[in-house]
């Protein structure tokens, strides 16, 4: 399949994973070489390039949504602009852009193979309980939706509609607020041990 194959597929919800492992064996390298750039400045920053390493498939992710094939560009040319935009405003200290090290389901790989799957189901039913103690049940089931909804990752826009009708980035937003929340927990508890 071609990239604009892939972004369409992105961007209409089919096959998403398969999608961005597609995206990610095509341009994984280039993705690498222009972070790497930044490695310095990452570090003086606080962050690290084993983040931008960990954030890949999110990087495609987010630049195949916002890729628009009508400008004449090919997919590479924005690829390459959307990760120096990534890697300046993690350098900038924009938390916007920090999802994937912002979770404690870090562990549990967004796109987890059989085996990956039953050695984190400890980790599963531990998460699973912890989503349980909240007392607001619309995070409850929007971390559930979104991790623990089958083989695939829903989207935020997919859960939005499922919780009706409430937009996707308003559900990003409840995430990005509550992971902290979720984290904070989870360290309290480790502590504890």
């Amino acid at each position: 399949m071609t990239d604009i194959e892939l972004v369409k597929n992105i961007k209409n919800d089919v096959e998403v994973e398969e999608s961005i492992k597609g995206l990610l064996e095509f341009h994984g390298k280039l993705i690498n070489k222009i972070s790497y750039k930044y490695v310095t400045p990452l570090h003086n920053s606080g962050s690290s390039i084993e983040e931008i390493e960990k954030e890949k498939q999110y990087i495609i992710y987010k630049a195949a949504l916002s890729f628009n094939d009508k400008r004449k560009t090919k997919f590479s040319s924005y690829l390459g602009s959307f990760v120096r935009w990534y890697c300046l405003n993690r350098i900038n200290g924009h938390d916007d852009w920090k999802f994937a090290s912002d979770t404690p389901f870090e562990n549990l790989p967004e796109f987890e193979s059989e085996k990956h799957q039953s050695e984190n189901k400890a980790d599963k039913e531990y998460l699973h309980n912890l989503l349980n103690s909240l007392d607001d049940k619309k995070i409850k089931k929007m971390f559930e939706l979104r991790f623990f909804s089958g083989d695939r990752l829903l989207s935020w826009n997919k859960i939005g509609k499922i919780m009706g009708g409430v937009s996707g980035q308003a559900v990003n937003n409840w995430y990005r607020k509550n992971i902290k929340v979720l984290k904070s927990r989870v360290a309290s508890e480790y502590n504890k041990l």
